[in-house]
């Protein structure tokens, strides 16, 4: 909890550790000086509710207002400001004490996200369920047409393209109702390593995904056996790995990395050579029906998100310096079996 205190004359009198830590200054350069000279510039709402509480003789209690630091990241504060005063009555001063509320403000977002996905999710599934029965028949009926018609020139791409984008109609309400039904996992004791390893063999087997890529797979933790459903954690390493290798486009290198950087804690991380995510979509990438592709559904790093969490991991992106986009996810390890690597093996998979 933060402390400021000024005096009647609006003098910063007072300020702890957490004061500094939270406001982003030091006490030295702000004691003893005018409020608005101290932190006016670095704080101005917090500076005038201070001096309007001490003009006006009036506390202010529980309430938020947003600061901002020097690398200009907002911070929410709570705050109360009460006034000062001695045994006669007498104003002394004002005294703010404030929290920084961001790690709150968040649980909030998330709360709210939440349930906004689950009634978006609920009505959507019913419709989704609903738009599947018709699809199928008209898919259907056109897949005959298309084998009895002996089409030719303009009549046989417009018939191509209705098959197609029937196709891609179901792929996108498969992808939904997956997300919206998304199962508990069936959890067991598996290898890390053998669940990238089958990855990289469905990776092989899709050359158009993996053309002029090489992947690298680099062990900085062998023999790490965790208690995950094998088969969702795949889908999310397979669905990370594509993403990567079509943001590629043209060539690079494809690293992915396992390693302990927390105890009890287990990292993969994918490195990939393409163009990373425009600063303005990052905070977007996990919501449904998000993508930065020309075709997609936008559903797979929802999907991928939803998994991690479920198993009590979390999934993190970055762009890296150099250029290209890097993945994170963590997966709680427990007391699973998990020996470090005195050296990084590093396995060239394609």
């Amino acid at each position: 909890t933060g402390i400021l205190v000024i005096d009647s004359d609006s003098t910063v009198i007072k300020m702890n550790p957490a004061a500094e830590e939270i406001l982003d200054v030091k006490m030295n350069d702000v004691l003893n000086r005018e409020l608005d000279e101290a932190l006016g510039a670095r704080v101005p709402q917090l500076s005038s509710e201070l001096k309007n509480a001490l003009v006006e003789e009036r506390s202010k209690y529980r309430h938020e207002i947003l600061i901002h630091r020097r690398d200009n990241t907002g911070v929410p504060l709570g705050t109360s400001i009460s006034i000062l005063r001695d045994a006669d009555g007498e104003k002394r001063g004002a005294i703010s004490v404030f929290q920084d509320l961001t790690e709150v403000q968040e649980m909030r977002n998330q709360v709210r996200k939440a349930d906004r996905l689950a009634a978006i999710g609920e009505l959507s599934a019913g419709i989704a369920h609903e738009l599947r029965n018709p699809l199928a028949s008209i898919s259907g009926s056109i897949e005959v047409l298309s084998n009895e018609l002996e089409l030719c020139g303009e009549n046989k791409r417009l018939m191509n393209l209705i098959m197609r984008e029937s196709g891609r109609l179901d792929t996108i309400i498969s992808d939904f109702l997956d997300f919206a039904g998304l199962r508990s996992p069936r959890k067991r004791t598996v290898s890390i390593d053998n669940c990238l390893e089958e990855v990289m063999v469905l990776l092989r087997n899709n050359p158009a995904k993996v053309e002029n890529i090489e992947i690298k797979v680099e062990q900085h933790a062998s023999e790490v056996h965790v208690n995950v459903d094998d088969e969702q954690l795949r889908q999310v390493f397979l669905n990370l790995a594509v993403n990567s290798c079509e943001a590629m486009v043209d060539g690079g290198v494809l690293r992915i990395v396992t390693g302990q950087d927390t105890p009890g804690q287990l990292k993969i991380s994918f490195y990939d050579d393409g163009p990373g995510i425009d600063e303005e979509y990052v905070g977007k990438l996990f919501e449904p029906f998000f993508t930065t592709k020309d075709t997609g559904t936008g559903l797979g790093l929802a999907i991928a998100n939803r998994i991690i969490t479920a198993h009590g991991g979390a999934i993190e992106f970055k762009n890296r310096e150099r250029g290209g986009a890097r993945f994170d996810i963590v997966l709680p390890v427990g007391r699973e079996k998990v020996s470090i690597c005195s050296k990084a093996e590093a396995v060239t998979a394609v």
